[in-house]
């Protein structure tokens, strides 16, 4: 929890007894601190602006909008550092659940006071307030559990030996029992209330059972072919014991989350593949099946002729301007020198598109262009990647250019 004075207090304490849990208080210097002031700005950003705008005031109908903000909103939307909604990130994780009872959990929050019962009038008082119990419990001491900024109603009763001996009554010595509280006012329709109409859908969709029919038919393609097609085209021999087992689960997931998967993208995937391995294989077929996804966002719904937007677009297709045509006269200068360049600019400017137009106007006769797309390496891991394709290829010697064998290597990252 966060190290505010308010979960330090008493009542934090019952409900982590009861629950078989220790409170644990985020250290302010730590990340899971910093985590949770972010989620707490978020809450404040998102959900507390459209509130202050509305018209909620209960606190059943707050609770209720902020688990409708929580699901539809917060739980969906993919983090910025980790790439992953919240529900994804602890899909992930998750292990086990243990399952806490919501009444019991709610009921670990209310304070508690110990009283003696009214011997003359069967009551207990609290705050200025009577609340009539069972008659039975004339001068008895018991333990009364309330919610002190909730109604005022009625409270519960238990015993020293945390045993439920019922209710108490608001009521008046005097006048007999209150009247009741005015209802306070509904909020109006706005965008708390839409995610609380999107949210029940969803739980309606859900509580409508299981599609045994959807749910008992075969998939076209089971994971033991899956799991062979892989082992065989990753050249190991022995069928499915070739794998190890961490291997085989790392299939079974990948198979489970994309139900359409096809024998032609594995043979795809394992042909872009570079390094046989299961987890190489499986990057390039989760490029094929988001290029398949993509291609179905844009082009079936949309009727485009093309995909825009492809990392693979054709030299000729890319838009020359003025900055691009600067940057390759710069190239072409820096080429015909024979000296070293260095493309910097921001992300998205345009320099991927400079250096495809440049590397496809090079003389083929001349220049052999190595283009090494590794941009998450380190400057010694891409020397070192790109240093063995140079040591397979036999170039001629230095002082023989001319000729047939005049191939100056030219190299662009």
């Amino acid at each position: 929890m966060d190290n505010a004075k308010v979960y330090h207090a008493r009542p934090c304490r019952p409900p982590a007894t009861g629950w078989a849990s220790a409170c644990c208080t985020a250290r302010p210097t730590t990340r899971p601190a910093a985590a949770v002031e972010r989620f707490f700005q978020t809450a404040q950003d998102q959900f507390e602006v459209e509130v202050r705008q509305g018209d909620i005031l209960t606190l059943e109908q707050l609770n209720r909008a902020f688990a409708a903000w929580l699901a539809v909103s917060y739980h969906t939307r993919p983090n910025e550092e980790t790439g992953q909604s919240p529900q994804d990130r602890y899909q992930q994780g998750l292990t086990a659940v243990r399952h806490v009872d919501m009444d019991a959990a709610i009921e670990s929050f209310l304070r508690r006071e110990r009283r003696r019962v009214d011997r003359d009038f069967c009551d207990v008082q609290l705050d200025n307030r009577f609340y009539r119990v069972d008659k039975r419990l004339r001068g008895d001491r018991v333990e009364v559990r309330y919610d002190p900024f909730g109604p005022c109603d009625t409270v519960l009763i238990y015993s020293l030996q945390e045993q439920y001996l019922g209710k108490g009554v608001r009521h008046d010595r005097s006048q007999g029992e209150a009247g009741g509280l005015t209802p306070t006012a509904k909020p109006r329709h706005n965008y708390i209330q839409l995610l609380v109409d999107q949210h029940e859908a969803k739980l309606a969709q859900k509580s409508q059972g299981i599609d045994y029919r959807q749910a008992m038919r075969e998939r076209p393609w089971s994971f033991p072919s899956f799991a062979r097609t892989v082992a065989r085209l990753l050249g190991r021999k022995g069928d499915l014991s070739a794998l190890s087992a961490g291997e085989l689960e790392a299939l079974q997931k990948f198979h489970t989350a994309h139900p359409t998967l096809t024998q032609a993208q594995v043979q795809q995937a394992a042909a872009n593949a570079q390094d046989k391995t299961v987890v190489c294989l499986l990057y390039h077929l989760q490029k094929l099946t988001r290029t398949r996804r993509l291609k179905s966002m844009f082009i079936d719904h949309f009727h485009m002729t093309a995909l825009p937007f492809c990392e693979n677009l054709p030299a000729d297709r890319i838009l020359r301007d003025e900055r691009i045509a600067q940057g390759l006269a710069r190239l072409e200068y820096l080429t015909a020198a024979g000296t070293l360049a260095v493309i910097t600019g921001p992300t998205g400017v345009g320099k991927s598109s400079l250096v495809k137009l440049f590397l496809a106007g090079l003389n083929r006769h001349r220049y052999w262009p190595l283009y090494v797309h590794l941009t998450h390496v380190r400057p010694s891991g891409c020397s070192g990647s790109s240093s063995w394709p140079w040591a397979r290829r036999r170039f001629p010697a230095r002082n023989n250019y001319s000729g047939r064998s005049s191939r100056r290597p030219a190299m662009a990252r």
